[in-house]
């Protein structure tokens, strides 16, 4: 047997990247679902923050591939990146004047 991915009560679910077999005592498999979980659940949150600079936000919430963790994570991501981006362009934050005017 195999086990192919997870599946929450409320029907969110993924595949895993590389399906785990279930032999043997079950604490051997299930150390590697979990291990298999972590790692298939980072490649989908590295490819899901990657998608959002391919589609529009509303599409890529609204997509299939998107799990709300990943959205989470992701929207956060880009955000950070984002102010961080707003605050560089406003100068060095010892120079009050410019920033003062760029606030205006």
């Amino acid at each position: 047997l195999r086990i192919l991915g997870m599946q929450s009560a409320q029907k969110e679910g993924f595949d895993f990247v590389t399906p785990t077999n279930i032999d043997g005592p079950v604490e051997h498999w299930m150390t590697l679902v979990e291990a298999e979980m972590v790692s298939s659940l980072h490649t989908i949150t590295h490819q899901s923050i990657q998608d959002y600079t391919q589609m529009e936000r509303t599409a890529w919430l609204a997509s299939e591939k998107t799990l709300g963790m990943c959205s989470l994570a992701g929207s956060q991501i880009w955000w950070t990146y984002q102010v961080e981006h707003a605050f560089q362009a406003l100068g060095s934050p010892n120079n009050e004047t410019s920033n003062n005017k760029a606030l205006n």
